[in-house]
């Protein structure tokens, strides 16, 4: 077997805001270029707009992974047990999974998470996340993770993020959680953006960007 190519590493990218305020839109824009791609998506609306097969039961959605090793895949998984205890486990095998088809057969492949706070707390990462938070970049899988509610989400995912995403917050102490963590925007601007308004911050240059979301352009 030759030696497999260097693949660049990938990112991790914080999203943050209110319901309905352009997230999704930002996310299901920044997967366009990606072959790659495994979504969580408990509340089942992002497959058709993601272009992903869609599958609710991870034993074929781990089979699907596994036949593509390091081929195209668009995959969406969409939890059938909604209680918190179901949706723990099930997100920590996803992770894994996504994480092992990344490591096995080679990036780069994008991951999206929505309603990070549903599965995880403010405190370290559940298992299977953390270790895709924590070593998953360096074998070039990009992270999309996104909340309403950062104050209640994991700690360990903001810590490793290079970007952060925000669009309006939905209260002050979201407002104030988000600025306190990364510099360059202050949370009365966070709370006064328009919906489908968006500021981006980059940990690692420190610069800015200010742009909107058309969700009938993004999907």
């Amino acid at each position: 077997m030759g030696k497999r190519a260097a693949v660049e590493d990938g990112r991790i990218v914080a999203i943050s805001g209110m319901s309905r305020s352009g997230k999704t839109s930002f996310a299901v824009r920044a997967l366009n270029g990606f072959e790659r791609v495994v979504i969580w998506d408990p509340d089942d609306e992002l497959s058709k707009r993601a272009r992903a097969v869609r599958f609710d039961r991870l034993g074929d959605l781990i089979a699907a992974l596994r036949r593509a090793q390091d081929g195209p895949l668009r995959a969406c998984y969409v939890p059938a047990n909604m209680t918190r205890k179901a949706l723990i486990a099930a997100f920590g095998l996803w992770s894994r999974s996504a994480f092992a088809w990344c490591v096995d057969y080679g990036g780069p492949v994008a991951v999206l998470a929505d309603e990070l706070a549903d599965v995880s707390n403010a405190g370290k990462a559940p298992e299977g996340w953390g270790q895709l938070i924590r070593r998953g970049a360096k074998h070039g899988l990009n992270t999309f993770a996104i909340s309403q509610r950062w104050s209640e989400a994991d700690k360990t995912t903001l810590g490793n993020a290079a970007r952060m995403v925000a669009f309006r917050a939905s209260n002050t102490l979201e407002s104030e959680y988000v600025a306190q963590r990364f510099r360059g925007v202050q949370a009365q601007e966070l709370e006064d953006l328009r919906m489908k308004s968006y500021i981006e911050l980059d940990r690692w240059t420190g610069a800015r960007y200010e742009g909107v979301v058309n969700p009938a352009k993004d999907g």
